[in-house]
């Protein structure tokens, strides 16, 4: 799949990272998926810039909750990396039911900063 891609829970008190493409272990600078939860501490919140975590995480629920099918939001946001730096980032979800999770965000990011502009 081209494109940084990733899953997790859809669970306001526990947004668990359930798996990572290869993409979004680079473009996180992460070595393996292993390295990569290990970064993330296995938490959605913890890939999301600190100062802008609140906004983002109020965006997503907001559109989920205010969207006639309650399932796609998009939001942009600085993305940590492991060597601490921030890569601006546009995060398309989509929320579904798994019978294994309960809900879970299937998440599409773009690395904005590549990007052109017209």
């Amino acid at each position: 799949m081209p494109g940084a891609f990733f899953v997790y829970k859809a669970d306001r008190e526990d947004e668990q990272i359930l798996y990572a493409n290869q993409e979004m272990i680079r473009l996180t600078g992460c070595d393996n998926l292993d390295d990569f939860l290990d970064f993330t501490g296995r938490k959605f919140g913890n890939l999301v810039h600190p100062d802008e975590l609140s906004k983002v995480e109020k965006s997503i629920w907001d559109q989920i909750e205010a969207s006639e099918d309650n399932t796609n939001d998009y939001v942009q946001y600085h993305l940590a990396t492991k060597d601490g730096t921030y890569r601006k980032v546009l995060d398309f979800g989509h929320i579904v039911d798994s019978e294994q999770y309960g809900q879970v965000f299937y998440v599409l990011l773009v690395d904005y900063a590549k990007v052109p502009l017209s």
